[in-house]
C-alpha cells in the first residue's frame, strides 16, 4: 500500500456561475472548463490535466522546495503504545517489562504472570527483607526493632523448631504467646515480659504444641503419672500468669506425645499427635478417638521428608516416595 504525504494541497474552487476555478492569485485566474459541463453540476473529467482527484474532486499540487513530494510505503507494523492498567510495560526497549503495584499477598512466586485473575498470586513476589508489605498498594520499611527475650530451645527429633509466636491479646494489652519449648511467656508490645507456663528441663516434659482461641491457651506435654508416662492437654486463660495452675483436660496412657501440632479452629481444637488426628472440644474431659491415623507411625527425620519432597517435585521419576509426617 503507498500512501501520499503533501506539505499542502492548493485546491481549486470550483465556480458554477462563469465554469471556471480559482487559483487564488489575486492578479488573474484561470477561467477554463476543467469539467463542469452546462447541464451539470457535478464535475466531470474533460481534457484538463490534475494531479489527483478524490471522491470526484480534482486536486493539483502545491509542491516546492519547502512541500515536498514524498511517497513511501505505510507502516507495516503499529508502534506499542501503554495502554495496560500497570504503567511501563513497554517503557524499555528490548525488555520485556511487568510491572506490579502490590506485594500485599506475601512471598511464594518467582516468575510473574500479570495475565492471571487479579488475587492468584498477582501480588506475590519471590522474597523480602525488612520491608512491610501487607498494606494494598504500599511497601514501607519495617519498624526498628529491640531485643526483648532471647529463645533457647533447640530443634525437635522431627527436625521443627521448639518455638512458636502468635499474636494475642490479654487485658486490652496487645503482644505475643511466645513458646520456647519448656516455657511460654506472653510479651506486651512495649517489651514487658509475664511468664506463662515455666517447665524445668531435666524435670518436666517440654510443652510440645500450643495454641489459643483468643480466651485460653491450650497445650499438650507428657507427664509421668505413677511412673506411667501419659500424654496431658491443659488449658489456662490468657490472663493468667504462671503462678496460675493451669486445668487439667485430659490425660491419656494410650497414646504418649513425641511431636504435635495444634491449632483452634471453628470452635474446635484439631491436634496432631504423633501419626494420630484429634478433634477435641475446648471443654472436653477425655481424648475423643481419633479421627484418621496414618500409615506411618514414625519418621527418621523431617529433614529427610523435606528433601524427599522437593526432590519428587523436581523429577517426576523420583523412585522415592515423599514422606510427610502427620505432625507437620
Amino acid at each position: 500500500m503507498l500512501q501520499i504525504f503533501t506539505a499542502n494541497l492548493n485546491t481549486r474552487r470550483c465556480t458554477i456561475a462563469g465554469r471556471d476555478i480559482t487559483e487564488g492569485r489575486k492578479t488573474r485566474s484561470i477561467a477554463v472548463d476543467v469539467g463542469v459541463v452546462a447541464t451539470t453540476a457535478i464535475w466531470q473529467n474533460t481534457d484538463i490535466s490534475y494531479d489527483v482527484a478524490i471522491g470526484g474532486m480534482p486536486f493539483i499540487y502545491a509542491i516546492n522546495d519547502a512541500r515536498q513530494y514524498v511517497r513511501q510505503t505505510a507502516p507495516f507494523r503499529k508502534e506499542q503504545f501503554d495502554n495496560q492498567t500497570e504503567p511501563g510495560e513497554q517503557s524499555l526497549t528490548g525488555w520485556w517489562i511487568r510491572s506490579q503495584s502490590s506485594f500485599h499477598d506475601g512471598t511464594g512466586i518467582k516468575f510473574y504472570d500479570p495475565a492471571l485473575i487479579p488475587g492468584n498470586s498477582t501480588y506475590q513476589f519471590a522474597d523480602s527483607k525488612g520491608i512491610n508489605v501487607w498494606t494494598e498498594g504500599q511497601a514501607t520499611l519495617l519498624r526498628n526493632t529491640a531485643t526483648a527475650h532471647f529463645t533457647t530451645g533447640d530443634l525437635q527429633t522431627s527436625g521443627r523448631p521448639f518455638q512458636q509466636a502468635r499474636s494475642i491479646k490479654w487485658n486490652n494489652t496487645n503482644g505475643i504467646l511466645l513458646w520456647d519449648e519448656y516455657d511460654v511467656d506472653k510479651i506486651s508490645v512495649d517489651g514487658v515480659l509475664t511468664h506463662f507456663v515455666d517447665y524445668t528441663a531435666g524435670t518436666d516434659y517440654p510443652v510440645y504444641a500450643i495454641c489459643d482461641d483468643g480466651v485460653n491457651a491450650y497445650w499438650v506435654t507428657r507427664i509421668l503419672d505413677a511412673g506411667v508416662p501419659k500424654t496431658v492437654m491443659y488449658k489456662k486463660a490468657l490472663t493468667a500468669d504462671s503462678s496460675v495452675a493451669p486445668t487439667e483436660m485430659f490425660k491419656d496412657s494410650s497414646i504418649v506425645v513425641d511431636r504435635a501440632t495444634m491449632e483452634y479452629v471453628k470452635e474446635r481444637i484439631v491436634v496432631a499427635i504423633n501419626n494420630k488426628i484429634f478433634e477435641v472440644a475446648v471443654n472436653a474431659t477425655s481424648l475423643p478417638s481419633a479421627v484418621y491415623t496414618h500409615q506411618t507411625r514414625t519418621f527418621s527425620n523431617y529433614r529427610d521428608w523435606e528433601t524427599d519432597r522437593k526432590s519428587t517435585r523436581l523429577n517426576s521419576s523420583h523412585s522415592a516416595k515423599s514422606r510427610m509426617p502427620s505432625s507437620a
